[in-house]
């Protein structure tokens, strides 16, 4: 008999922790989904308290992992995964770039640091847009906005200058390759390389097809609304559940207590 209740016991347990777990995965899942919809939760920083140890070596990994190099009379530019860094005596001492755009403590997974063939203008694309500077790094400028409005048009992979002008830069994202001359207003597509790129048989690797399956981007924006009918189900199933279980554990609690301490007219 006791095996038996002890059975019941953590069948009861391992059922609470599963569905906790499965409202997390849920709630966890919807935002990953919508998560290009939700900029402002992409932001908010994690404490450090609740990151493993093993994350956390990554993480300080990240901040050293360098993307891109440039090296001028006047700076030494150092971009990583996650901060732009500086140095002004040569790479003897280094600090992390908090000026203008980079004050905001964001990560910006530095892409590529180019310098203008004239020597007076330094841009950076980033996962996150791009940035001009006129002064030699000193003071920068976030020039995003020249770019179309999106996360995969601003997730900068590539920049290069012109080799005939120093007043013309092309920029290449994850939406193709854009082409910008100095004082424009936006930058302009070049459509002949993604129009090569679609007679392309499309070919993926078998890990991320499993992710866009997941996801649901495989299918598109037409199976999203699936995946977020199944987690609100999961999670009302989940969140009603448990409360019956509290609720039945409450009358349950209140009922042996009452049984423990009699009323006054019962003592008489």
């Amino acid at each position: 008999m006791k095996f038996i209740k002890f059975n019941r016991v953590g069948h009861k347990w391992a059922g609470v922790a599963l569905s906790l777990f499965l409202f997390f995965i849920s709630i966890t899942g919807i935002y990953l989904i919508h998560k290009d919809n939700l900029p402002s939760f992409m932001e908010v920083k994690v404490p450090g308290a609740f990151i493993p140890g093993s994350h956390a070596k990554e993480v300080r990994k990240n901040r050293a992992e360098v993307k891109a190099i440039l090296l001028t009379e006047q700076r030494w530019f150092t971009g990583t995964k996650e901060l732009l860094y500086e140095s002004l005596d040569k790479g003897k001492s280094w600090q992390v770039v908090k000026r203008g755009p980079f004050a905001k403590g964001k990560a910006l997974e530095t892409k590529s640091i180019e310098q203008s063939p004239d020597g007076r203008v330094i841009w950076i694309g980033t996962k996150h847009g791009i940035y001009r500077s006129f002064d030699g790094g000193a003071e920068w400028e976030d020039m995003s906005d020249i770019l179309p409005k999106g996360k995969e048009s601003r997730h900068v992979s590539a920049i290069a200058f012109d080799p005939h002008t120093s007043s013309r830069l092309f920029i290449g994202t994850n939406k193709g390759l854009y082409a910008y001359d100095r004082g424009a207003t936006n930058a302009i597509e070049i459509k002949g390389l993604f129009a090569v790129a679609e007679k392309i048989e499309p070919q993926v690797t078998l890990g991320k097809y499993l992710t866009d399956l997941h996801t649901g981007k495989l299918f598109g924006d037409s199976l999203w609304l699936v995946y977020d009918l199944v987690a609100i189900a999961i999670i009302f199933f989940t969140g009603s559940g448990i409360y019956i279980w509290i609720y039945a554990f409450s009358i349950k609690w209140r009922k042996s207590r009452a049984k423990g301490h009699p009323s006054a007219v019962e003592q008489k």
